[in-house]
């Protein structure tokens, strides 16, 4: 039996760049275009229709901008993907995609390749954060003064774990850099969502954060030494 294929809808009013999109998408095998939107109210309606597995959503648009857009999506379809679009690297946008639901971020200069690959692994569960978003978090996160206070009760392996999330480690990288197995990986994160009450890295980090669990120092120094790599 053929494996289904990955049900993806582009959201962007930039039409050279929306069908340049598409047409690269389109050459992978695995991967099918149920639609296209060209603002943030169109994606809303178009979203409850085709019902895609990953919305790829521009964040500046007219008459509806991405993040108005993904927090309607989201609580029609509560299960949907989305990767927010974007040639800024802006804090404050990356802190509101993230608190609207979105799964992660993509900057539009970055090779069409590592958009793939982010699709791929955000289906899966195991999209990275990069260093770039990670550290965009933290700056706005560190603006807003939350409090300090571990009041989740994290272990210290899950805190080991999350450490290697925010390198943007997968679990397969994570499980051979702790040495313990892949499903072991997949049950501290789990653990981890049910403490924070959140469904997916992107939002486990922005927790972690913001209740003081891993100081701004410890994500610093991590993603030094990410970028000396």
């Amino acid at each position: 039996m053929a494996k289904q294929k990955i049900k993806v809808m582009v959201c962007d009013d930039h039409a050279l760049f929306r069908q340049g999109l598409i047409s690269l998408l389109e050459t992978e095998p695995d991967l099918t275009i149920v639609g296209e939107a060209v603002n943030g109210k169109e994606a809303v309606e178009m979203a409850k229709e085709k019902k895609p597995d990953i919305i790829l959503m521009d964040i500046r648009m007219p008459i509806m901008d991405g993040i108005s857009a993904t927090r309607e999506i989201k609580k029609n379809i509560p299960d949907v993907k989305i990767l927010m679009l974007t040639v800024f690297e802006d804090e404050l946008h990356i802190f509101n995609s993230i608190q609207a639901g979105a799964s992660g971020y993509f900057l539009k200069a970055k090779p069409i390749d590592d958009l793939i690959n982010i699709i791929r692994k955000t289906l899966s569960g195991d999209a990275p954060l990069s260093p770039e978003v990670a550290g965009s978090l933290i700056k706005e996160l560190h603006k807003r003064n939350f409090s300090a206070v571990n009041s989740y009760n994290i272990t210290e392996k899950e805190l080991e774990v999350l450490s290697e999330v925010i390198l943007g480690k997968t679990n397969k990288e994570i499980s051979q850099e702790l040495n313990i197995a892949i499903q072991t990986v997949k049950n501290h994160l789990s653990s981890m969502y049910r403490k924070f009450e959140v469904n997916n890295r992107t939002k486990l980090v922005h927790k972690a954060a913001e209740t003081g669990v891993i100081s701004d120092s410890e994500y610093s120094a991590a993603l030094w030494t990410k970028e000396k790599e």
